[in-house]
């Protein structure tokens, strides 16, 4: 009987979930229905402006992509210029100054 009790729970938290996603869908395209129609009935469509802004989103993820690659390699060469320092100021305070002593 537990068995049931656990399966016909899953089944139907099963059917709300996918009853959801399709009201979901169902709302999103009334929403494309009536963009569709103020379009129509404006005489303008927006679907060109739609179209540059995917290009220049998809150009500025590209930058982006490229920025985190330049950001990376600057990492890499301040660790070398750090380590470089620290091994110029370790000879500095090992060697004795002649001029102090």
């Amino acid at each position: 009987m537990d068995w049931i009790k656990g399966k016909l729970g899953q089944i139907i938290a099963l059917a709300a979930l996918v009853s959801t996603i399709a009201g979901f869908g169902y709302a999103g395209a009334g929403y494309v229905t009536r963009l569709e129609a103020v379009e129509k009935k404006s005489g303008k469509s927006y679907t060109p402006q739609l179209k540059a802004l995917e290009v220049a989103d998809n150009a500025l993820t590209q930058e982006v992509i490229i920025l985190r690659g330049e950001i990376k390699t600057l990492r890499s060469e301040l660790d070398i210029l750090f380590n470089q320092v620290e091994k110029i100021e370790k000879k500095q305070d090992s060697s004795a100054n002649p001029l102090t002593q």
